[in-house]
């Protein structure tokens, strides 16, 4: 090969590099918002905002979002703005604005789950869906109260059951948010809910877990949903303590945590 068609190979490839290294035009804009997981009428995130930065969040009368604190501080405002420190957990069911402390910023774990009555059945964590067919809530706004959220050991000390939000103070159905927290060896019977949705978004932890005719492999960063009246069960590898996310939707099954807690 000629030097000046050598020349004119290497010109072309290096053309098409550049032109392949440029960003897609239809590529999302950059959000605060991973969505770790979806299911049916729910879905899971985390939130990260930098110092004083903030968000919109689209809640609803038909769309519950409930934020959980991790790190930082934040100020989530609804018809009025409050203060939530790390380890406390909102539920609000009207459009609010969330800001990162001015200082450290914050980062959320965030579920938004579609009321039943709505006709919609995905989450869309940039719209709101339409309210017309979800009655009223009886308040837009409900705060953890950490006398209330625990943690409930049971297992014999194996595990320790924090739940942030369920249903005390609502007439109408609204989801729960909680955490499990359990050494190595801890494992889930088999059982079942029956009115009642069970969502886990898994942090740390590792074995199998039974839905339905399935068993799957759990391991950090799996997301897991079950059906009403579905049987499941976890049975751990022991390499790992296990952390996870727990919702019911709608809220009742996590009572059973607070009734037989010593």
């Amino acid at each position: 090969m000629r030097a000046a068609e050598l020349v004119l190979v290497v010109a072309t490839l290096v053309s098409g590099c550049a032109r392949d290294a440029q960003p897609a035009a239809s590529a999302p804009a950059t959000t605060p918002i991973e969505v770790l997981g979806h299911g049916p009428r729910i879905s899971m995130a985390r939130i990260r905002l930098g110092p004083g930065e903030k968000l919109g969040l689209q809640a609803s009368r038909c769309q519950d979002i409930s934020i959980f604190v991790e790190k930082g501080t934040a100020r989530l405002s609804v018809d009025d703005a409050a203060a939530l420190e790390q380890g406390r957990a909102m539920r609000v069911s009207a459009p609010a604005t969330l800001e990162a402390d001015p200082a450290q910023g914050a980062a959320l774990f965030a579920v938004a789950v579609l009321s039943a009555a709505s006709s919609e059945e995905a989450v869309d964590w940039n719209h709101a869906p339409s309210e017309d067919a979800c009655p009223v809530p009886e308040t837009t706004r409900v705060v953890s109260q950490p006398n209330r959220s625990g943690p409930f050991m049971h297992a014999g000390g194996r595990l320790a059951v924090m739940i942030y939000l369920d249903a005390y103070e609502s007439a109408r159905p609204v989801p729960s948010l909680g955490t499990l927290s359990g050494d190595e060896t801890l494992g889930v019977p088999e059982h079942t809910h029956e009115e009642s949705a069970e969502v886990l978004w898994i942090q740390e932890g590792s074995g199998t877990m039974r839905v339905g005719d399935e068993t799957r492999p759990i391991h950090p960063g799996t997301f897991v949903y079950v059906p009403p009246e579905t049987i499941h069960g976890f049975e751990p590898d022991g390499t790992r303590p296990l952390f996870a996310y727990q919702v019911y939707t709608p809220a009742g099954p996590e009572q059973r945590f607070r009734n037989t807690a010593p």
